[in-house]
């Protein structure tokens, strides 16, 4: 009986031993479908409070491992999170995003609107109207009409059942959307800058003191800013979007100058409307950008389209 016993445990012990053996060909893998995963976190970021911060977890690394994939399924992530009511969630995994992904514009433009209703949703009407203020500098010009009525939107948010705040802003807008006399001013070729850049206007636009009263924190910045420090156009135009979402719209320019500078000629409608994104952000209006718009078009350019004026 005893001999029979140590033969059974012999046995057991050599059986995960043969199983091993490299005659034995390895389990098939079934490989995983993206899509499948991507509507699978989709549906858990609608979910309770817990299983929806996991998702979320698992989409940032699944973002960073591949954005150009992940950007065509952002906005569902972004929707499923809000129609769940996880706005704080929002929040963080909005901001990763653009911190990522600084040079992709309408990802960027998604996020920050993303954020502006978070805020909205959480009761935080000044945060919104930062977020929106951020929106409208780095917006491109196809977008800059959807900012701005995100913007009314938050300042109704801040003051309900007020109007005086948003008939303010909208005569602000429409008053700074003329163009009339406003001729943009170039640089010169030969005078050791970048020729053709957009230096001056014989006539002051009208600005928003109602957008320059918003004020922007620009601290979750700082770290990108650091990371960012290739002198190529992506790079640069990349700390220029950053620079435009935290307000520093002097440093944003500079960004923006240099990055026309080194432009390749594929790069150059890119290239001239955020030098247009710059002059709106400085006016906190789009008359002197749509001037600038408008000044390329009879040569022939191929450039942005004006932002369309608002509505008296």
């Amino acid at each position: 009986m005893k001999r029979a016993t140590i033969f059974v445990w012999a046995l057991m012990v050599a059986m995960p031993v043969l199983a091993q053996t490299p005659d034995t060909p390895p389990a098939e893998t079934k490989p995983v479908d993206p899509a499948v995963v991507q509507r699978e976190l989709a549906t858990q970021m609608g979910g309770p409070a817990a299983q929806a911060a996991e998702a979320v977890a698992r989409a940032e690394k699944m973002f960073l491992a591949d954005p150009a994939r992940s950007a065509t399924v952002l906005r569902g992530w972004l929707k499923a999170l809000s129609d769940g009511g996880h706005h704080d969630l929002i929040e963080k995994f909005a901001l990763n995003v653009i911190l990522a992904t600084p040079g992709d514009l309408p990802t960027v433009e998604a996020c920050q609107a993303a954020r502006v209703r978070a805020a909205l949703g959480l009761n935080k009407p000044d945060l919104a109207l930062s977020h929106a203020k951020g929106l409208f500098n780095v917006s491109s010009m196809t977008t800059t009409s959807a900012s701005l009525l995100l913007l009314a939107e938050c300042l109704n948010a801040k003051s309900p059942g007020e109007v005086e705040p948003v008939k303010k802003f909208r005569i602000e807008q429409i008053n700074g959307a003329r163009t009339e006399n406003l001729t943009i001013t170039t640089q010169p070729a030969g005078t050791g800058a970048v020729s053709g850049l957009p230096v001056a206007t014989t006539q002051s636009a009208a600005n928003s003191p109602t957008l320059q009263a918003i004020k922007i924190d620009g601290a979750a910045y700082e770290e990108a800013f650091k990371k960012l420090i290739g002198e190529d156009y992506a790079s640069l135009t990349a700390r220029g979007n950053l620079m435009l979402l935290a307000d520093r719209v002097k440093d944003a320019r500079e960004m923006f100058e240099r990055a026309y500078g080194v432009g390749a000629d594929a790069n150059v409608v890119a290239a001239t409307e955020n030098l247009a994104r710059v002059l709106k952000a400085e006016d906190g209006t789009i008359g002197r950008a749509n001037a600038w718009v408008i000044s390329l078009r009879p040569g022939g350019a191929n450039v942005a389209k004006p932002v369309k004026a608002p509505k008296n």
